[in-house]
């Protein structure tokens, strides 16, 4: 299995188990868009910077809306504008892997 199938696999399987989570109406992401990236950050292992260069680097076409490094990793909102008290994406990569068990 390639990278991008893992990628799309993951983003699949991510994306239904959220199909009930709203967007929020400023966000150019998705909810599940988030979280796969915080379960690829978490998969990956690597610092911040790294990662974003990897991503940035390697995957820049399917995410054209990719915010900078520092405020990607600020991303706090989900659903209805309502602030989760989850401080990263890789908290949203822990969730999101007990809602797949």
């Amino acid at each position: 299995m390639t990278t991008e199938d893992f990628i799309i696999d993951l983003f699949c399987r991510i994306d239904d188990k959220m199909k009930n989570i709203s967007n929020h109406s400023q966000s150019a992401f998705l909810p599940s868009e988030l979280v796969t990236l915080g379960m690829l950050f978490a998969i990956k292992g690597v610092g911040q910077r790294a990662f974003y260069r990897w991503i940035k680097r390697d995957y820049a076409d399917w995410l054209p809306d990719l915010p900078e490094r520092t405020r990607l990793f600020r991303r706090r909102r989900i659903g209805n504008g309502r602030r989760d008290s989850l401080p990263s994406p890789v908290c949203w990569a822990l969730l999101t892997v007990t809602a797949l068990n």
